[in-house]
């Protein structure tokens, strides 16, 4: 379906001890239809966090992808919410359990679009 990138936060990856945002895969199975439960059963620990969503009208390929490329690049933007579920105990985890985790990948709806 796409992809999310986590720990974009400047202060989180100086926490974390890394320097870029991480890159996870977000798949169909992951999608939470508008009006479903969230299904506790079937996750860990499951929390919310607001997202920004960029639905892209192009691909971007590097090297040279600068910012005017990638805004340029953006179909629409919307609101959604996405929630994680970290196999790590109370969301503790170093740096290499983030890609092992897929970012703490849960379950997402997009909003409605704006």
């Amino acid at each position: 379906m796409g992809v999310k990138l986590g720990l974009t936060s400047e202060a989180k990856q100086k926490r974390m001890g890394v320097y870029a945002p991480f890159v996870a895969w977000l798949t169909d199975d992951m999608i939470l239809k508008e009006g479903d439960p969230v299904p506790q059963a079937k996750l860990i620990h499951p929390r919310i966090e607001p997202e920004i969503i960029f639905v892209m009208k192009d691909r971007l390929a590097g090297p040279g992808v600068t910012r005017e490329s990638a805004m340029a690049a953006v179909g629409t933007v919307s609101a959604g919410a996405e929630v994680i579920d970290s196999r790590y105990k109370d969301f503790r985890f170093r740096a290499g359990d983030v890609v092992a985790d897929n970012a703490s990948s849960g379950l997402g709806r997009p909003a409605r679009w704006w």
